[in-house]
């Protein structure tokens, strides 16, 4: 209905570009070329680039062969190129386990923490990335009862579209958020939370790849999944260690 109405006001002769990634389809929608079947266009959707344009180089071959075996996209997608990209700093990249909720909240924010003091990340260049709201507020009260009330922005509980605005000025502070409501942003670094979904259902596995899709780049996933486990024998690693060893985090 939106792209017939786009289309009604284009003046005769005028053009319209539309861009799709089908891998990023989370809302279990019908496809662009479904969509645009009654309108005014022919051929084939054109691919514009296969070159990754956000993620960390480490992790777009791995990210290709899990979009191929969970079938997230379309078949005739190329797979993503590296951008080959030299930074002043490695990439980050850490995929790791947990049998509870509590643990890997006090995971993630030992993570914050170590990420502030041993390698000066600004509170604003960090995502906390969850795939669903209640998930998201037992996140942000992790946060809040370590780093403080005034440490993070969020878009969950009431007011909800005000909330995502002021995370989107910014202001020193952390970004905590569904993937849903981060899908089109990028940031440096994305620490993302997922817990198990069962079954997995059409858009679950484009929603996981929405959310790793985030990081410029560092990329730390904390997986609650127990289907998903084995991702951490295959997920390119850096800094693992030195993460594993973290001291637990001083309350402030």
């Amino acid at each position: 209905i939106w792209l017939a109405f786009l289309v009604s006001l284009l003046r005769p002769g005028g053009e319209m570009v539309i861009a799709a990634d089908y891998k990023q389809k989370i809302y279990a929608q019908t496809y662009a070329s479904n969509a645009t079947s009654q309108l005014p266009f022919r051929g084939r959707w054109r691919q514009i680039s296969d070159v990754s344009e956000r993620l960390p180089d480490v992790i777009v071959p791995w990210l290709n062969q899990f979009a191929s075996d969970h079938q997230i996209g379309d078949p005739e997608d190329l797979p993503l190129a590296p951008r080959q990209t030299s930074f002043a700093f490695a990439s980050m990249t850490m995929w790791k386990n947990f049998d509870s909720e509590n643990s890997a909240l006090s995971e993630v924010c030992k993570l914050v923490q170590w990420l502030k003091a041993k390698h000066s990340k600004s509170p604003e260049a960090i995502a906390l990335l969850v795939p669903t709201r209640r998930l998201g507020a037992a996140l942000v009260d992790a946060i809040s009862a370590t780093f403080g009330s005034e440490s993070v922005d969020d878009v969950f509980g009431e007011k909800h579209r005000s909330k995502k605005r002021r995370m989107y000025m910014g202001g020193g502070r952390l970004k905590a958020s569904t993937i849903h409501s981060f899908k089109g942003w990028d940031i440096e670094t994305v620490i993302l939370l997922w817990h198990s979904v069962k079954p997995m259902k059409d858009g679950d596995y484009e929603l996981l790849y929405a959310g790793l899709t985030r990081a410029k780049v560092n990329l730390f996933v904390f997986n609650l999944d127990p289907e998903l486990r084995y991702v951490a024998n295959e997920f390119p690693r850096s800094y693992t260690a030195e993460v594993d060893a973290l001291p637990n985090v001083r309350e402030e």
